[in-house]
């Protein structure tokens, strides 16, 4: 817990490109109205929008009565925010969300994300493994990430049964995701053999964040566990096709990108895939298990 955050809201924006969409059903659009009622009852002297989304910045700046909006020109949107910061597509995400701080404090400096973790909580997360496992808990684990909220990130499953399979050998393998990716990774996991567990599900965000810790490599496709796990020091290989690893990487000197550069799509919005192959975007194809296992290897050899 952060003592210097008062309440957090959330509010499930309807993205028409995600895999589990309600669209803006009369329930949602009420949800949203009484969300703008509640933050303008608070009267903000002060609104941050680090998408540079030109709707969050009307919808909970300008709506909600805030005395100053900082934001970046993402949406082109000089004239709405009060301080706006330039949307530099040769920098990362990370780097770009400091630079909308920097509108009023210049002095920040790019800083990695941190998570903290308290050893009650790494005992909990330990606790949940060994109960799946029926074993103690060894360093010597690996998570797996191979899934995303969009279809056009993922890699086909046939290439990460390769993966698995190789990892099985060395560590001990835990596949993870959201409640909605239970039954996917279930599939999975009884289909790679012995030394491999699903945690899909299972897991709230502060245990997974405990578990990419606790691990000695996580491996996935470009999704938030990847994210979680870049606030440590734990070696990531992030395979990446449809998105700009230049902006979207994991932000974290122990990271390994292995990616397809022949993507022709739009990658500003990653919604869709012009060349598919096989159900999957075709960069995301043809970007095959060996290149994957091949960084792996070194990881693996360095450690021994």
């Amino acid at each position: 817990e952060d003592k210097n955050i008062d309440n957090i809201y959330v509010f499930n924006w309807p993205w028409g490109h995600l895999r589990k969409n309600a669209g803006f059903t009369f329930q949602r659009i009420k949800a949203l109205l009484q969300l703008i009622l509640q933050l303008r009852s608070n009267k903000f002297d002060l609104v941050v929008d680090f998408r540079g989304d030109i709707r969050f910045l009307l919808l909970f700046g300008v709506f909600i009565g805030a005395k100053v909006k900082l934001s970046n020109s993402r949406s082109g949107n000089h004239d709405i925010p009060d301080h706006t910061s330039n949307y530099d597509m040769s920098k990362h995400e990370v780097e770009r969300t400091q630079d909308v701080i920097r509108c009023l404090i210049s002095t920040v400096k790019y800083k990695p994300p941190r998570i903290h973790i308290s050893r009650q909580q790494e005992a909990e997360a330990v606790g949940l493994i060994e109960k799946t496992t029926g074993r103690p808990f060894s360093s010597a684990s690996v998570v797996v990430a191979p899934f995303s909220s969009k279809d056009i990130k993922s890699w086909p499953e046939a290439y990460f049964k390769q993966v698995i399979s190789y990892l099985s050998g060395h560590y001990t393998v835990f596949v993870v995701g959201t409640p909605e990716d239970e039954s996917a990774a279930n599939m999975l996991v009884a289909q790679c053999g012995e030394n491999v567990f699903s945690l899909a599900g299972k897991t709230s965000i502060v245990q997974l964040a405990s578990v990419t810790k606790l691990c000695s490599l996580v491996v996935g496709i470009d999704t938030g566990v990847l994210h979680i796990a870049s606030c440590f020091s734990t070696p990531i290989v992030a395979i990446f096709g449809p998105t700009r690893s230049i902006e979207y990487r994991p932000y974290s000197p122990f990271c390994t990108v292995v990616e397809n550069r022949n993507c022709v799509c739009d990658q500003f919005t990653h919604a869709r895939c012009d060349i598919a192959k096989d159900g999957y975007a075709g960069c995301m194809h043809d970007l095959n298990a060996d290149a994957v296992i091949r960084q792996l290897s070194k990881i693996i050899s360095l450690e021994k």
